[in-house]
């Protein structure tokens, strides 16, 4: 039996956090009334444990991954639209995989020194695996079943070891950021026959991401862009 008083070995705003996210329907209901069952216990039980409703940044931190995919699958539409043949899924899969990793790091530019580190590498691993779950699981959609989320992250892990040795202009990618980013797209579609993508990428693709990704960040997380 705990010989201290109830509730006060946690924090109910820290480490007593609650959760009702799941990627399992039945988890889901489960961590539901979970949460109903805290907020019933005073009344019920005659003991209070000092809840409180004071949320997390999880729900930003997924709304983030969210919103790099979508940026991502814009990019590539985009490109197909403005004539560069990207090939079949798996190609297609490539090349938003190699924009994502790209705009986690943009997005780790962006809160570094606005968040503390502790909260920055947790906004980073949470980005990695919530996109690689979306990810994954639109894949095997549309390619078929596979191991899709460890080649993601084995890819993403590369990706953001390459880019922190590359220059940065402040929150700004310089030009060698960009022309990483071309040169990978290009490896990505080097099954089609589709040139001068390097110049499309580090031109229009990289600079509309990059702003698109400013915008998600500060309204997400209320950080500054500029």
């Amino acid at each position: 039996m705990d010989q201290h008083a109830l509730g006060s070995q946690t924090s109910p705003r820290a480490a007593g956090l609650t959760s009702k996210a799941d990627t399992l329907p039945t988890m889901a209901r489960l961590r539901h009334e979970a949460c109903l069952a805290f907020e019933r216990f005073e009344s019920e039980m005659g003991r209070t444990v000092d809840f409180h409703r004071s949320g997390s940044l999880r729900a930003a931190y997924t709304d983030a991954a969210v919103a790099r995919v979508r940026i991502a699958q814009e990019t590539a539409r985009h490109m197909e639209k403005e004539g560069y043949a990207l090939g079949g899924d798996r190609q297609v899969a490539a090349v938003i995989t190699e924009v994502i990793a790209f705009l986690i790091q943009i997005a780790d530019r962006i809160v570094y020194g606005q968040l503390s580190e502790e909260e920055r590498v947790r906004f980073v691993n949470a980005l990695g695996k919530h996109t690689a779950r979306i990810t994954s699981t639109n894949l095997a959609e549309f390619v078929g079943e596979g191991r899709y989320a460890r080649e993601f992250v084995e890819t993403l892990n590369a990706r953001l070891a390459d880019y922190s040795e590359l220059e940065f202009n402040g929150r700004e990618p310089s030009y060698s950021v960009l022309r990483y980013l071309g040169e990978k797209v290009s490896d990505a579609m080097q099954a089609t026959d589709s040139k001068w993508v390097l110049e499309q990428v580090v031109d229009i693709e990289a600079p509309e991401a990059v702003k698109l990704i400013k915008k998600a960040v500060g309204e997400i997380l209320g950080v500054k862009v500029a």
